[in-house]
């Protein structure tokens, strides 16, 4: 009778011991994987080794379904309060604020501009206009009142007679004759103004200009040198109109159907606005107009 082999001898024996144990890592490599890090193995074992693991290693599992999720974590700790900064530096005091304020005066020596209208359907024979214009801010004092019309620089020559306030073929060789300018020459009195530029209309000497000043000439000439210029303190212009210190002036850019002498301006509330006041000689129905710029300086 065979006498039988000791169990593990005989698994030996086809192996050997060193095969035996190669064999074994390789089992326990193909279950788990993590035999080889733990044995020690010579560089030959190893690779027979994971050959073995390989060909009897089975084909990795499906994902497992994931798991619930895990409990919301403790609250964070409140984070401390910052410390205050430091107040900034006191800024520089700031420069003086406008006078220019409700309830305030216009300054000394600052100006105040703007615009005045005045027009109506005349009324046969004569039609008065009037206009009232409202300063911005009041004046500490009333103004000197001047209308400059269109007052403008001007060299030429005219005819004169003694008694008569009318020059007669006057020719601007500079400039333009304008209502509103000063005018002086041989026989015309200082200071005085031309109201009104004008057209006859009418007679002989239809469609010939007229000037008509404010006095009378003091001798008869033809062909008088004239020069007209701007009244003192009212030395702008309709486009740009300006006043010297204390004075107010109104000046004209048009001036339809107006008759002498030049319009008049009054101030019920001379420190508050004025008016103006003209008047208009046309045909009745006709539409008569004038308008213009105004410049106030405060005293």
């Amino acid at each position: 009778m065979r006498r039988l082999s000791h169990p593990i001898r005989a698994i030996r024996e086809p192996f050997g011991t060193a095969g035996l144990i190669v064999a074994m890592i390789a089992l326990v490599a193909a279950l788990g994987g993590t035999a080889l890090a733990a044995a020690k193995l010579n560089s030959t074992q190893k690779k027979e080794v994971e050959k073995i693991a390989k060909k009897f290693a089975g084909k990795p599992g499906s994902a497992g379904s994931t798991g619930p999720a895990g409990g919301a974590g403790p609250a964070g700790l409140a984070g401390g309060t910052g410390k205050a900064g430091n107040n900034g530096k006191e800024g520089k005091e700031g420069k003086e604020g406008s006078p220019w304020t409700a309830g305030g005066t216009l300054p000394s020596g600052r100006t105040l501009k703007g615009e005045w209208n005045a027009d109506a359907v005349t009324v046969a024979p004569f039609t008065a206009l009037h206009t009232a214009v409202s300063y911005a801010l009041p004046l500490s004092a009333a103004p000197n009142l001047i209308y400059a019309g269109e007052a403008s620089v001007a060299t030429g020559t005219g005819n004169l007679e003694e008694g008569s306030s009318v020059v007669k073929t006057p020719v601007a060789v500079s400039g333009e004759f304008t209502s509103g300018s000063t005018i002086s020459g041989a026989g015309v009195p200082a200071g005085t103004r031309i109201n009104a530029v004008e057209e006859i209309t009418a007679g002989p000497e239809a469609g010939s200009i007229i000037l008509k000043l404010s006095e009378e000439a003091t001798a008869t000439a033809t062909g008088v040198a004239l020069t007209t210029g701007l009244l003192a303190g009212c030395t702008g212009s309709a486009e740009n109109p300006a006043a010297a210190k204390g004075d107010l002036c109104v000046y004209a850019a048009a001036q339809e159907h107006l008759i002498g002498p030049s319009p008049s301006l009054s101030a019920v509330q001379p420190q508050i606005g004025f008016t103006i006041n003209g008047t208009t000689q046309a045909p009745a129905g006709q539409f008569a107009n004038f308008h213009g710029t105004w410049a106030v300086t405060a005293p």
